[in-house]
């Protein structure tokens, strides 16, 4: 098989330090990349207004991505936040060539919004947040953890000894040593930084990484010698994840970036200063999860340092592990087996369609069948238990609506494999005329796969409009159901409304008996009432056999008699 071909898609919502690493890890993995940016499409949304434009920044987006797997079909597709997830999702179902969808989720609190999304493989950064994926919703079979995503620089010092890093550059080992970020704070912040520092400078070794700041670097080389600070420090240079690998605490903004680099390197965080809301949250994470601790602000920078001087990290476990470089590897894996884990997805929706479908028909008969006339000898003993409910209209219909877009799908499943069926026997048969033999069992095998996919495409059709059928007997069937439903409760008030009006009328001159019933005497002359009612407006008299009474009076007679010698006998 050649390189399989990658569509990396990115937005306004990727976390940012992500996206680098996992492009470079795909492109050293020898993987064909294309990327691609939707911009607003995967943007968080918090308001009315940033709804509206990521609906439109989405649709512009699902059709661009349509046109891409048009022109440049990729065996798999990977994105990096929830609405862009779930275009993708969209994309694949829709399109002409479907590839699976794989979501790195590369934070430490996954959103709720990830349990709407439809990806076929979910790669976390560790085992907690694979746990808080699965409980939003999404499959577990469909979760890979694969570690904290960070540069490969980072990754490489990370494999090297913390204190052969140190003595090479003469760093006291003695005391734990921090690494401070002050890239970006400027002169003001650093001096505050190094005077709060100086507060617990007794139990430390300061490295300050100033990255790019010029002012940063010139107010600490003012600042921390006239403090008494065990401190050096550096900017962008090349050996600076080196630097940041001596560190046994980490203090920086919460970034995603700063996170991934504390993680793999093994070492604590001080959360310094977290700005915006997903700064705060990414905070609370990192002491949810043991990582570290928050400083709110400079004042409370030494504080939140002193403890953790002593404390083991809780991310040692994940240190050195390059997700990066995994999450290649599930690229390479999925692409190579990408129709078996496009039908894994697709055999798991059938089956839950299935059972549903099936609930929906049984109920559907069932309740037809409570509501139906009686045939054959029924056994009507025992709790039955309610009536049975016929199911919703709108369920059926929805069920018939799921049922007919994958039947549509399938019957393009079948074009589409006819057709690359159809191509693979054109290449077998150039190869074959060119002699080469191996170009030639590889189209052949391809063909075979094709037309098998073909005939498996076939059967589900098949049993799809079975299921679609079915939908409409058990339709029908509940519209009977609930029909016969109705009648009976109409038909079962008048009886009872009929039955009051009869004891309404009836004579309260009778004697009762000691069951509170009608004498016998007062029967009987029930009995003559209504037969002498039927008698007048029967018109005229029907003519009776001689083994029966003639007139009521004897029906009397004979009953008297049996009843005076029931008396005797007793």
């Amino acid at each position: 098989m050649s390189e399989p071909a990658v569509l990396l898609v990115t937005s306004i919502g990727a976390p940012a330090g992500g996206v680098t690493p996992v492009l470079a890890a795909l492109e050293a993995s020898s993987l064909r990349v294309r990327a691609i940016d939707v911009g607003r499409a995967g943007a968080r949304i918090e308001g009315a207004l940033d709804k509206m434009l990521q609906l439109l920044a989405g649709e512009v987006a699902e059709r661009r991505l349509l046109s891409e797997l048009k022109l440049h079909p990729p065996d798999v597709m990977i994105a990096f936040d929830p609405a862009t997830t779930a275009a993708l999702g969209v994309v694949r179902d829709e399109g002409t060539h479907a590839a699976p969808v794989i979501a790195i989720v590369a934070e430490l609190h996954p959103d709720v919004t990830w349990g709407a999304t439809d990806a076929d493989r979910y790669l976390t950064i560790d085992d907690e947040a694979a746990v808080e994926l699965s409980e939003h919703g999404v499959a577990g079979e469909r979760i890979i953890p694969v570690g904290p995503i960070a540069e490969w620089a980072f990754v490489d010092a990370a494999g090297s000894d913390r204190d052969s890093i140190r003595k090479q550059y003469r760093i006291d080992s003695a005391h734990p040593v921090v690494v401070v970020d002050v890239d970006g704070f400027g002169y003001e912040r650093s001096s505050q930084i190094a005077l709060q520092l100086s507060l617990v400078a007794k139990r430390a070794t300061y490295l300050f990484d100033a990255g790019g700041d010029a002012e940063a670097a010139s107010a600490l080389r003012r600042q921390v010698p006239t403090l008494d600070i065990r401190a050096k420090l550096f900017g962008r240079t090349r050996d600076a994840c080196r630097f940041w690998r001596c560190a046994d605490i980490v203090v920086a903004r919460p970034t995603p970036r700063s996170v991934a680099r504390a993680m793999v390197l093994g070492a604590q965080m001080v959360a310094f200063v977290p700005e915006g809301r997903d700064g705060e949250q990414l905070a609370k994470d990192i002491e949810s999860r043991g990582l570290g601790l928050t400083a709110a602000s400079t004042l409370l920078l030494s504080s939140a340092l002193e403890p953790l001087f002593g404390r083991s990290p809780s991310s040692q476990g994940r240190a050195g592990k390059d997700g990066a470089a995994n999450v290649a590897d599930v690229a390479w894996v999925v692409a190579e087996q990408r129709q078996a884990v496009l039908d894994e997805r697709r055999t798991a929706a059938r089956a839950s369609t299935r059972a549903r479908v099936e609930a929906a028909a049984s109920a559907a008969e069932a309740a037809a069948q409570y509501s139906a006339a009686a045939g054959g000898l029924e056994d009507l003993s025992g709790d039955s238990g309610p009536a049975p409910e016929p199911p919703d209209e709108t369920e059926i219909a929805e069920l018939r609506a799921e049922v007919r877009a994958r039947l549509a799908q399938v019957t393009k499943t079948v074009k589409e494999s006819r057709e690359a069926a159809d191509k693979w026997s054109k290449r077998h048969t150039l190869a074959r005329r060119r002699g080469d033999d191996i170009a030639a069992r590889e189209a052949e095998r391809q063909a075979d796969a094709e037309r098998a996919r073909m005939h498996a495409s076939l059967a589900e059709m098949s049993q799809l409009q079975g299921e679609l059928d079915r939908l409409g007997e058990a339709s029908s069937s509940a519209r009977a159901g609930r029909s016969r439903t109705r009648t009976g409760s109409s038909s079962g008030s008048s009886s009872s409304s009929s039955g009051r009006a009869r004891g309404a009328t009836q004579p309260r001159g009778g004697r009762a008996s000691a069951g509170g019933s009608s004498s016998v005497d007062d029967l009987l002359e029930q009995m003559k009432r209504s037969s002498s009612a039927s008698g007048s407006t029967g018109g005229g008299s029907r003519r009776r056999s001689s083994a029966e009474p003639s007139t009521v009076d004897d029906e009397l007679a004979a009953l008297k008699r049996k009843m005076a010698a029931r008396k005797k006998r007793r």
